[in-house]
C-alpha cells in the first residue's frame, strides 16, 4: 500500500490536469486507450497530395480492375519452401493444430545440435496447415523457435504472417522485437494503432522511450486505478519513468523463467541489466550486442551455439576477441581454443598432439565438440600425424563435423569401435561387432522399424506428428531410452532423413566422452 501511494502521488503531479480534462460531461473517465488516442504525440506524418502537372492536354483514366485477394492462412507461412527444406508440403495436412500445439509446447530443448537444427528447419518450412483455429499453430512454431534461441527466424515468420493476425500473434511479435532490440518497430506500431497493445505496460514503455513523459505518467496512473497492472509492474514502470526518484530503492524482483522480455528491457533501461545465463535461451542474444562484458558474451555465445542458433564462426570470434586474464572454467576453454587456432595456423604438429585431447575434453563438458569439429576438422585432416592416438582423435573430430561423409572412409580403423563409427557414418551398421547399450540401440535403429505409435501416425499421413514424436522421445540425448533411440532413427530413415539419422547417431557416440 505504501508503494502504491508513492506512485499515485508521483504520477498525479504529472497527469492530474490531463486526466481531469479528458473526462466526459458525466465525469466518467475515458478508457486509457481513448485518452492515449487523444494525447499521443507520436503521429504518423500527414499525407499530402502532390501537385503534378500533366504534360497532356487531356487526362485519360484507364479502367481499373478490382479483385478480392484470398486471405492468407497464417499457419501456412514459412521462410523456406518444402522443396528447399526437404519436407513434404503435406507434412501437417492430416493433423489437428491443437495436438501439434501441445506437442511443441511440451517439447524440451534437444541436447544434440542435429535435433535442434532439424526442429528449426521443420518450423520454418512453408506447408499446408493443419486443421484448427487459424494462427494457433504459427504461434506454437514461433514459441518453439524462441525456445531454441532462433529469435530472428521466429520474428521473420511473424512479419510474413502479419503481426495483427491475432492478439496472441501480436504479443509474440512485440516480445520478439524487444528481444532483438527492435523496440522502435514496436513503438511505431503502437503509436499508429495503440489498440493493438498487449497491455498498458507496453504503452507506457513506448511513451517513455519517445519522451512523452506526461502521457506515459497519465496512462500508468489510469492503468493502476483500473487495476490493469500488478503492483510490481507498476513500481517498475514508475522507476523507468524516473529512475533517480528510486535511486536507493532495493530491487526485490527475482529473475527466472517467468521473466518477460519487457521486464528485462525495463531493468536494462533503469541501469540494472540482468545476466542472461539465468534466463531462457532467447535472452542470451542481448549479451551479443556489445553492451555486456566479455565473459557474459562468451557464455551467451556458447549457449546459443549449442543449439545452432548462432554460427560456429560467431562463437570463434567471441572466443578470440581478447586474451583471458584468469584461469578455470570458461577461461580455460577460451585459452584452449585460441591455442588450437594458433597451432593449426602454424601447423605445429607436436604441440597439436599435446593440445587436442585437452581441447576435446574441455569442449565435451559444455556440449560444444561439434563446434570445434565444424571449425577445424578440414584443417586437421590435412595434416600428417606422428601419434596414432592423435590420428584416431582427428578422425573422430571429422566424423562429428558436417563433412563426416567425405571424412569417414579416409581412415583405416584399428579397433572395433573405429570400424563401427565409420559404418554409422555410412549408414550401414549391420555386421559390426562393437557392442554396448548405445551402439546396439543405434544398430537396431538402422535395421528396425518405427514404434507402433509412429507407424500408426505414418500410416495416417501424419508425418509431422511422427517426426515430432521421434524428436521429443530422444531430446535428452544419451539419457533417452535405448528403444526410443532405435525407433527415432528408424523414423528418420522412413521419412527420408538418413543424413539426420547418421548425424544424430554420431553425436550420440561422440559429443561426450567415449563409452
Amino acid at each position: 500500500m505504501r508503494s502504491s501511494a508513492i506512485i499515485i502521488g508521483f504520477l498525479w503531479a504529472f497527469s492530474v490536469g490531463s486526466i481531469v480534462s479528458a473526462q466526459e460531461p458525466n465525469n466518467s473517465p475515458l478508457s486509457v486507450i481513448d485518452w492515449f488516442n487523444q494525447h499521443q504525440t507520436l503521429k504518423p506524418p500527414e499525407e499530402t497530395t502532390p501537385q503534378v502537372q500533366s504534360r497532356k492536354t487531356k487526362n485519360t483514366i484507364s479502367a481499373i480492375e478490382v479483385s478480392i485477394l484470398p486471405p492468407q492462412i497464417p499457419d501456412a507461412v514459412g521462410l523456406t519452401s518444402s522443396t528447399v527444406s526437404g519436407f513434404a508440403a503435406s507434412i501437417w495436412q492430416s493433423s489437428k493444430s491443437d495436438k501439434l500445439v501441445r506437442m511443441l509446447d511440451d517439447m524440451p530443448v534437444p541436447r544434440l545440435p542435429s535435433l535442434s537444427i532439424l526442429l528449426t528447419r521443420l518450423m520454418v518450412t512453408e506447408a499446408t496447415p493443419p486443421s484448427g483455429t487459424p494462427g494457433d499453430f504459427l504461434a506454437a512454431r514461433v514459441r518453439m523457435l524462441t525456445k531454441l534461441g532462433d529469435v530472428e527466424p521466429a520474428l521473420a515468420l511473424l512479419d510474413r504472417a502479419g503481426p495483427e493476425t491475432s492478439p496472441e500473434i501480436f504479443q509474440l511479435w512485440a516480445d520478439l522485437t524487444l528481444l532483438t532490440a527492435q523496440e522502435s518497430r514496436l513503438c511505431a506500431k503502437l503509436a499508429a494503432e495503440p489498440s493493438l497493445s498487449p497491455g498498458y505496460d507496453y504503452l507506457v514503455y513506448c511513451l517513455v522511450r519517445t519522451g512523452d513523459w506526461n502521457a506515459a505518467a497519465a496512462t500508468l496512473l489510469a492503468a493502476e486505478a483500473l487495476g490493469e497492472l500488478d503492483p510490481d509492474t507498476t513500481l517498475l514502470l514508475t522507476r523507468f519513468l524516473d529512475p533517480e526518484l528510486f535511486e536507493d530503492a532495493p530491487n526485490d524482483y527475482e529473475i527466472g523463467p517467468q521473466t518477460t522480455p519487457l521486464t528485462f528491457r525495463l531493468y536494462e533501461g533503469i541501469g540494472e541489466p540482468w545476466p542472461t545465463d539465468q534466463l531462457p535461451l532467447a535472452f542470451a542474444h542481448a549479451d551479443l550486442r556489445g553492451l555486456s562484458g566479455w565473459r557474459a558474451q562468451i557464455i551467451a555465445a556458447e549457449r546459443l551455439a549449442s543449439t545452432g542458433a548462432v554460427s560456429e564462426n560467431l562463437l570463434l570470434g567471441v572466443y578470440t576477441a581478447n586474451k583471458p586474464s584468469a584461469t578455470g572454467g570458461v577461461w580455460d576453454r577460451v585459452a584452449a581454443v585460441q591455442s588450437l587456432e594458433s597451432a593449426i595456423n602454424d601447423r605445429d604438429i607436436e604441440y597439436l598432439e599435446q593440445l587436442l585431447p585437452n581441447v576435446w575434453d574441455s569442449m565435451g563438458t559444455v556440449g560444444l565438440r561439434h563446434v570445434i569439429a565444424n571449425l577445424f576438422s578440414d584443417d586437421l585432416a590435412d595434416m600428417d600425424w606422428n601419434d596414432a592416438n592423435t590420428a584416431s582423435l582427428v578422425h573422430q573430430i571429422g566424423l562429428l563435423s558436417r563433412s563426416y561423409e567425405s571424412i569417414a572412409n579416409t581412415y583405416w580403423p584399428t579397433s572395433h569401435r573405429e570400424a563401427y563409427l565409420i559404418s554409422v557414418a555410412n549408414g550401414t551398421t549391420m555386421g559390426t561387432t562393437y557392442s554396448g547399450y548405445l551402439p546396439d540401440a543405434i544398430r537396431s535403429g538402422f535395421a528396425g522399424e518405427p514404434s507402433a505409435e509412429q507407424t500408426f501416425l505414418l500410416a495416417q499421413n501424419s508425418d509431422g506428428e511422427a517426426l515430432l514424436t521421434a524428436i521429443s522421445s530422444v531430446a535428452s540425448g544419451r539419457d533417452a531410452y535405448p528403444s526410443d533411440i532405435s525407433h527415432a532413427i528408424s523414423t528418420f530413415q522412413v521419412l527420408g532423413l538418413g543424413d539426420i539419422a547418421r548425424q544424430f547417431s554420431l553425436q550420440l557416440m561422440l559429443s561426450s566422452d567415449p563409452l
